[in-house]
């Protein structure tokens, strides 16, 4: 037997909106998908606690701008940098962005074709920052 799922479809004028109120609810965000289709199907998936999913789907042209919900669940920042690094979804205001440079890949948004280009220098502050984390994860031990 399947569990049961909610399927909301929104505007992206809605998103933050509708994640703040799935927060209110205390619902995890359990991932986000993008799928490339004319443009974007995104779709946020959140888990009632109770086996059953409600999930926020937005389908949005390729140039559609859409908010980051990093305010709101810190940890979509993953999910987020990936669309931006696979698909070339524009999503402002992620509060950890990797600027195109959360994978090291030979072409720039490998998942939608129409935009292939060369793949963005990696930063050259990438292995201070790492170094960065990596002490400030040693101190937390």
């Amino acid at each position: 037997m399947l569990d049961a799922q909610t399927t909301v479809e929104i505007r992206p004028e809605e998103l933050k909106d509708k994640v703040r109120d799935m927060l209110w609810r205390k619902l995890r965000l359990s991932h986000i998908t993008c799928t490339k289709t004319e443009g974007f199907e995104i779709t946020y998936c959140f888990d009632n606690g109770d086996y059953s999913l409600t999930k926020l789907r937005l389908n949005i042209s390729d140039d559609t701008q859409i908010e980051s919900v990093t305010d709101l669940y810190a940890y979509a920042f993953v999910y987020e940098n990936e669309m931006k690094d696979l698909f070339g979804v524009k999503i402002n205001n992620i509060a950890l962005d990797f600027n195109g440079n959360f994978y090291k890949m030979a072409v720039k948004t490998p998942y939608n074709p129409q935009k292939w280009e060369p793949a963005p220098e990696i930063d050259p502050r990438a292995e201070e920052i790492a170094a960065s984390v990596k002490t400030v994860e040693g101190s937390l031990k």
